[in-house]
């Protein structure tokens, strides 16, 4: 049982050091930390120039914030669940140009996170996906991105790649 309460406890750390790197990186001013009240933890929510804990973040937190904050989450459930697909449906298109690489550059790059999964992303964003392909494509290491197309009742799959953008 001690061992697995350490463990439990390095786990709650490394995750609580990820999100809260995120959370500066994307420029959000809030932090979590995670007490622990002997057998059970309780993830608590914090706004840097605010002394003590939110009672509730759904009275604090943009609707954005939410949204990137739970994306997040849902990353680090998924990645310990192990699926083998992960849909991601218009995650990013709310979100300004700097949140949107921020949460990008979260979910698919470094050891936890979504690189190297399969993970169909749909977006009606190009941006991203220029910034990924074109731009800083050794930085984003993606094997494809597609764009489709319907034609004559016809569902078309074009890969996208960096000769395509201009």
């Amino acid at each position: 049982i001690g061992i697995h309460k350490s463990n439990v406890k390095k786990t709650i750390k490394i995750y609580k050091d990820e999100i809260n790197n995120f959370l500066k990186y994307a420029g959000y001013r809030y932090y979590i930390d995670i007490e622990d009240d002997g057998d059970t933890y309780k993830m608590k929510l914090k706004h840097q120039d605010f002394d003590g804990t939110l009672q509730s973040g759904t009275q604090h937190l943009s609707y954005g914030e939410k949204n990137a904050f739970s994306l997040v989450l849902f990353m680090y459930q998924a990645i310990r669940d192990n699926p083998d697909l992960v849909v991601l449906d218009d995650p990013i298109s709310s979100f300004d140009r700097n949140k949107k690489f921020a949460i990008l550059d979260k979910l698919f790059r470094g050891d936890k996170s979504f690189k190297d999964r399969t993970v169909l992303l749909m977006t009606h964003d190009l941006e991203p996906i220029i910034d990924m392909i074109h731009c800083m494509p050794g930085r984003f290491d993606m094997p494809s991105a597609w764009f489709l197309e319907l034609s004559d009742g016809n569902i078309i799959e074009r890969p996208i790649t960096k000769s395509d953008i201009v």
